[in-house]
């Protein structure tokens, strides 16, 4: 379980690293309603979301 957590951990890391550098980006145009910026920020928002889950969620009770 130690692990997974350590695992969770790193990976919100590296998200929140990817988000600060796709945070700036702006497209010449739009050609769609979800663009280039915000496409990756709503996944990298979903997969952090998951991780914090990850990292906080109660361990198992073992009998």
């Amino acid at each position: 379980m130690l692990l997974q957590r350590v695992f969770a951990s790193a990976l919100l890391i590296v998200c929140l690293c990817l988000a600060a550098m796709a945070w700036p980006y702006q497209a010449s145009f739009s050609y769609e309603p979800v663009g280039p910026r915000a496409f990756p920020l709503l996944m990298l928002g979903l997969m952090s979301l998951g991780l914090i889950y990850m990292i906080f969620r109660p361990s198992p009770v073992v009998h």
